[in-house]
């Protein structure tokens, strides 16, 4: 089975007094749920067609039969969550919310038919989640909420290597985005970040359709080194924002807003509409 490095929590549970719990519902979905105390380690192996193996900090918490989804729910610490599927189908949906807190989680090495990672709390909470040699027959969907807010302050991070998905990727409230060019996506891709905080998204992916990015106000990097299959849309709001594009995106609208915006590329290449932009 994999083994995947941790984000710095190092805090155990005694599984005398357990912070996570895990179950099977009568619908068939594994339900994994954490307490509010901080540090929590848990992680959810697939050993076997719907067979399932959770473990709180290396300790056995479980094993279970599961015909449906394979569901998280946590609480306000700082966790690490991790679903690993060890070249496995999983039966159905992966369904994350990590709850508040400065959260880490790894979600890979197998199939899902669709994945979603929520997680929320304080703007001072910084969370990080790593799609790693994901296949998705659906859609997967990353949403971090509030983000920290003000120039030079580190934000959420998402980054994705080696993966799959059948259809839509969506991002929301992403600071920090990486998608490797190993990555591929059937349908669409969005990508919104959260106002007031300097972004930094590269895209090395190909995009079977289309392409939309949406950025809040702060010093934004965008570079777009992949293939887009339709038309790619980015509108970078307000900062003195970079964009660059390589020649796999074939139609590029870029809006600039408020401040110096720089294009790094041709502007007068076939296909390539600026607006707003002053380099």
């Amino acid at each position: 089975m994999h083994r995947l490095s941790r984000f710095g929590i190092e805090r155990l549970e005694d599984r005398a007094n357990p912070a996570v719990v895990a179950s099977v519902t009568p619908e068939g979905d594994l339900l994994v749920t954490g307490s509010t105390n901080p540090g929590q380690v848990a992680v959810v192996f697939q050993t076997a067609p719907n067979h399932f193996r959770v473990e709180e900090g290396g300790q056995l918490v479980g094993e279970f039969d599961v015909t449906r989804d394979v569901v998280a729910e946590f609480g306000e610490g700082h966790d690490q969550f991790d679903v690993v599927l060890n070249g496995f189908t999983a039966p159905r949906d992966i369904r994350l919310d990590l709850g508040g807190g400065s959260n880490g989680t790894i979600v890979g090495y197998g199939t899902a038919r669709n994945v979603t990672v929520r997680a929320g709390g304080a703007v001072t909470d910084v969370d990080g989640v790593y799609l790693s040699f994901l296949q998705t027959t659906g859609r997967a969907a990353v949403d971090l909420g509030d983000a920290p807010s003000g120039p030079g302050i580190a934000g959420d991070v998402v980054k994705v290597t080696g993966s799959q998905f059948g259809t839509d990727l969506v991002l929301t409230n992403v600071e920090d985005l990486e998608i490797r060019d190993n990555t591929t996506i059937g349908r669409d891709l969005f990508i919104a970040t959260a106002a007031g905080t300097d972004t930094n998204i590269a895209v090395g992916a190909a995009v079977g359709r289309n392409l939309a990015v949406v950025l809040g106000g702060g010093a934004d990097d965008v570079a777009l080194t992949g293939s887009v299959g339709g038309a790619a849309v980015v509108s970078l709001g307000a900062g003195d924002d970079e964009l660059e594009a390589g020649a796999g995106v074939g139609t590029l609208l870029a809006l600039g807003g408020s401040g110096t915006d720089t294009f790094l590329g041709d502007p007068d290449a076939r296909g390539v509409f600026l607006f707003g932009f002053e380099l």
